[in-house]
């Protein structure tokens, strides 16, 4: 999601949810998002926490 309104949407609906915002709207709500993915963020893990909750959802 790259915005805070269509993360609320997608929890207020059960989905799980990855947030990508930008640097415009990096100052949004994103609380409930599973995982946040900060503009400029460095992190070699992101591949791994997506596709573990992929898994999850299939459990």
């Amino acid at each position: 999601m790259a915005t805070g309104k269509a993360a609320k949407n997608s929890l207020f609906h059960g989905m799980h949810t990855i947030a990508f915002p930008s640097e415009f709207t990096s100052y949004q709500d994103y609380s409930g998002s599973d995982y946040v993915v900060e503009p400029g963020m460095k992190d070699d893990n992101i591949a791994k926490h997506i596709l573990e909750l992929m898994a999850s959802r299939l459990d």
